[in-house]
């Protein structure tokens, strides 16, 4: 799918002032751990590198409200950085399931200096049931009120924030909480009642309040989360001083804007069907979980002793001539091809000098880069059924001395004469099984851009997503 302007600026997160700071995390939780089985509607906000497309910090919490939308802080998405939603886990040593947000939008009266208006919406590419075989277990999404008063007890913190004194969490933590709107507006001078909800858990003995802290911005605040979860509020912001528990937790009221919800829901429904934007396969085809112990099924050839695996991957009109709708993996005794299938016919010339690819290859369950090569943009032309070398080739493994360069073959996939030899819309890259070590089950992403006047860029299937597993040996 196409690269989407994913970014968002840490200023949300590391601004300071004399009035608050935004919140993160849980400060004294009484559960220091919860089970993923209790929130699965929960996300985690993780910003991705830029240059290895893999998620680097988990800086932001959000939840589901539907298969399609997830709500969070509006400061959460005003980053300068590229970000991923992650749902599925509640322990951060877990991979959990990557979900591609198509669209968001801040509510357009949000203020990063008084943090009012401090709500955003993001739409998924596909609909977490289909996306994930945790889906199926979440059953009711948190509902909105059209009006929260009635609901502002048994309320319930969740987030992935740090804890007190700034320690890591890495697991989902929650407390209990309860109004404290006059402390609050004492506390806060840019509290707005009408907008806003201060809360707390109060230890009079300690004098202190547990509460939010860095980590837990845009996480819930959920009252009956036991039996029909309903959606109060949205971490919004604490004390300048961080974690500071001697004040309460101001959230974002999250009844207040559902009309606002609502209609942004609509419009982003809008805006995709005007697009023509097509999903491919559902990504339980194409993509299984970390965990599983099954392969993408493949077709084995006999005459050529080779196994082919062919993934559908999505028709994005956003990406134009970079967008891929199919990947293939082909495996031999002794070598290895990554297929890449272009939607359209183009020229050679054009993506030879102005286009850059880089595949990436896992091997482990929790899908670290462990193989990737480059080719960029350089002279002449990619001409169907040609071949050359590209030696740009990192992180093979060590067990491993001899060629891993890579052969790369320019074809034409689709029926029906070319018009010239430079015109394809396919590439195989070819290599010897060994650079991939003993590998048992491997994952692959794929981009491609072409930097010219128009620029359209393509990433399949997605950043901090991978296509798999596929087997690496072949028939088996």
């Amino acid at each position: 799918m196409k690269i989407k302007t994913l970014m968002a600026s840490f200023a949300g997160l590391l601004i300071s002032s004399l009035l608050s700071v935004s919140s993160s995390a849980v400060t004294f939780p009484d559960i220091d751990g919860v089970k993923q089985g209790r929130v699965p509607y929960l996300v985690g906000l993780w910003t991705v590198d830029s240059k290895t497309n893999a998620r680097k910090d988990l800086y932001c919490t959000g939840v589901l409200i539907d298969r399609f939308h997830f709500l969070t802080a509006a400061h959460c998405l005003d980053i300068r950085e590229w970000f991923v939603a992650v749902g599925g886990v509640t322990d951060a040593s877990q991979r959990g399931q990557t979900l591609i947000i198509t669209d968001y939008e801040l509510h357009p009266r949000y203020d990063a200096k008084s943090f009012q208006n401090d709500i955003a919406i993001a739409r998924l590419y596909y609909g977490v049931d289909n996306a994930a075989e945790w889906g199926k277990f979440i059953g009711n999404y948190p509902t909105i009120p059209n009006n929260d008063k009635a609901f502002r007890k048994d309320m319930r913190l969740f987030g992935w924030g740090l804890k007190q004194n700034k320690r890591p969490s890495y697991v989902v933590t929650s407390v209990p909480q309860t109004e404290f709107k006059s402390e609050a507006g004492k506390a806060f001078k840019t509290f707005n009642e009408a907008t806003m909800l201060g809360a707390g858990f109060w230890y009079p003995s300690e004098k202190l309040y547990a509460g939010a802290c860095n980590g837990d911005s845009g996480g819930p605040l959920l009252a009956n989360e036991s039996t029909n979860p309903t959606l109060i509020g949205l971490v919004s912001y604490g004390s300048a001083k961080g974690c500071d528990v001697k004040k309460p937790t101001v959230y974002t009221r999250v009844a207040y804007y559902k009309p606002w919800i609502d209609r942004t829901i609509a419009k982003m429904k809008r805006e995709w069907d005007k697009k023509g934007i097509v999903r491919g396969s559902s990504p339980s085809e194409f993509s299984l979980p970390a965990f599983s112990n099954r392969f993408i099924e493949g077709e084995y050839d006999k005459a050529t002793s080779s196994q082919a695996t062919s993934v559908r991957l999505s028709r994005d009109p956003d990406a134009g001539r970079a967008d891929m709708n199919e990947m293939m993996l082909q495996v031999y005794s002794d070598t290895i091809g990554i297929n890449l299938y272009l939607s359209d016919r183009i020229d050679g010339c054009l993506l030879r000098q102005k286009g850059y690819i880089h595949v990436q290859v896992a091997t482990n369950s929790f899908q670290d880069i462990d193989f990737e090569f480059f080719v960029r943009p350089g002279s002449g032309c990619f001409r169907n059924e040609s071949s050359f070398r590209v030696y740009e080739v990192e992180t093979p493994p060590k067990s491993f001395s001899g060629d891993c360069s890579i052969r790369v073959n320019p074809f034409e996939a689709s029926q029906g004469a070319y018009k010239s030899d430079t015109d394809i819309d396919a590439l195989s890259f070819q290599f010897d099984t060994r650079c991939l070590g003993k590998a048992t089950q491997i994952w692959v992403r794929a981009l491609i851009e072409i930097d010219d006047s128009k620029y359209e860029a393509d990433i399949e299937p997605g950043n901090d997503m991978w296509i798999g597993p596929l087997n690496p040996k072949g028939r088996g």
